[in-house]
């Protein structure tokens, strides 16, 4: 679990997923299972419940004005309270399987991100209770995640900030339902909004990263002490983490790549699963279900499903394919992919294309275009697909550029080339002027002389870039 380090909540590259058939889907690293509940939130899974929950703290979002639980059967998402404490922006959280409670801490809720006052809370599926006991500073952005072989929630770091500054914190506390020890200052640095979540095969709780400049570090609190590991997240700055017990795994997720990797938190191995479709969180671990619930906001929300037993990889974007300039000269516009079995089709304003006249490798990652004339001009992408989802590239712009050294009286009248061109050339080089020096070449002297005369007539003898 965790949440962006952002002031507000992320955007998101578009990408439209469509599930193919329901046996197909169940192969799928990544299943879409609809959209989600309006709101910025975080997640934790509740075993009580058996149900990943959402819970909507609102953040920056003016519509959200108490705190909303919503929870995912896999199909369908159900609000359970809607009267929750007062909005807030990356407060703790995390579920309290032993008391059947989830507990929050923190975050900032007065105006301008202010930290706001070290407030517990605790809800127990009926209604939200103020825990009013001495404990932790108030904080934004610490990590929380419930220790279930010590029966201790852990809390670590977070920030302080007052308009006027910024305060990173590297205290860990632990809460074991009645009262707050402070039981380490040392560990690692001061951080917050790290991504961090608890091996219970191991009993460790794990944090990877954080906000003070982006740590890429892997470390464990095992209820007596932090201990680095020795392999650092090869994963830049990941935005969330789910353990899954079954296969004692830690799932983490969505850097800038949106890349998702796994870690054998024993061997401290890290696997590469997903080159580049990993929405960007919250996310919790449906133990019940088997698969980590991981949302995606910005223009296109969408609840997934990732499913790490799976084989097949949907298709992502790793990079885009760059717009291009021609002066009639050939061009290739090329995408590289991630995914299982991906076929490509490229598209010039919306429109398929095939392979024949002057277009190859419309089904590949390469299309190329040659020769190049003005109708080719237009916006270009690709279509990635297999089983599991179909992704479309960013628009790339072709642009012709109707350039005709040649026509050197700018006629638009056919035939543009003609002897007028040639008495053109000839007054421009007898005045010395630049143009006459067709094979940009001065060295040695002089610039002009009858290699441009040759230069000219190869250039008229080529014609100009008109198209059909």
């Amino acid at each position: 679990m965790r949440n962006s380090p952002s002031s507000h909540p992320p955007l998101f590259a578009a990408a439209l997923f469509a599930a193919a058939s329901t046996a197909h889907a169940q192969s799928c690293l990544w299943t879409p299972r609809g959209s989600p509940p309006h709101g910025y939130g975080q997640m934790v899974y509740h075993s009580g419940l058996q149900r990943a929950l959402l819970v909507v703290t609102g953040g920056y979002d003016p519509t959200v004005t108490n705190i909303q639980i919503w929870s995912w059967d896999g199909a369908a998402w159900t609000l359970l309270s809607d009267d929750g404490p007062s909005a807030r922006s990356y407060p703790g959280l995390a579920y309290d399987s032993d008391r059947d409670r989830v507990v929050l801490f923190g975050g900032a809720v007065a105006p301008g991100g202010v930290t706001g006052p070290p407030e517990l809370w605790e809800w127990d599926r009926a209604a939200w209770t103020p825990r009013a006991v001495a404990g932790p500073s108030g904080r934004t952005g610490p990590g929380m995640a419930y220790d279930a072989a010590r029966h201790r929630t852990v809390l670590f770091g977070g920030y302080i900030y007052t308009q006027t500054s910024w305060t990173y914190l590297g205290d860990t506390w632990e809460w074991d339902g009645q009262t707050w020890s402070r039981i380490a200052t040392t560990g690692p640095a001061p951080r917050a909004v790290p991504c961090f979540a608890y091996d219970s095969i191991r009993a460790r709780t794990v944090l990877v990263g954080g906000d003070v400049f982006w740590p890429t570090d892997l470390w464990e609190w095992d209820g007596a002490a932090w201990l680095q590991r020795s392999t650092p997240p090869p994963i830049g700055t990941p935005s969330w983490m789910a353990f899954d017990p079954q296969r004692a795994r830690m799932i983490v997720g969505a850097d800038s790549r949106r890349q998702t990797w796994e870690l054998d938190t024993a061997a401290a191995v890290w696997t590469l699963r997903d080159p580049g479709a990993a929405p960007l969180g919250p996310a919790a671990f449906d133990v019940a279900r088997s698969r980590a619930v991981v949302l995606s906001g910005g223009s296109a929300p969408a609840t997934l499903e990732y499913d790490g037993t799976a084989t097949i990889v949907p298709p992502s974007v790793i990079q885009q394919p760059d717009g291009l300039n021609s002066t009639c000269t050939p061009v290739s516009f090329t995408v590289q992919a991630g995914g299982t079995a991906v076929t490509y089709r490229w598209r010039r304003d919306g429109q398929p294309l095939t392979d024949g006249g002057n277009i190859s490798g419309a089904t590949t990652d390469r299309l190329s275009i040659n020769p190049v004339s003005p109708p080719d001009a237009g916006s270009y992408d690709v279509v990635l697909s297999n089983v599991c989802a179909t992704v479309a590239s960013a628009p790339a712009v072709l642009v012709v550029a109707q350039a005709c050294y040649a026509n050197c009286d700018q006629s638009t009248t056919p035939p543009i080339l003609n002897v007028n061109d040639f008495v053109c050339f000839l007054n421009h080089f007898a005045a010395g002027d630049s143009y006459a020096n067709c094979t940009g070449d001065c060295n040695p002297p002089p610039c002009l002389n009858v290699n441009d005369f040759v230069c000219f007539q190869s250039a008229f003898a080529a014609g100009c870039c008109t198209g059909p």
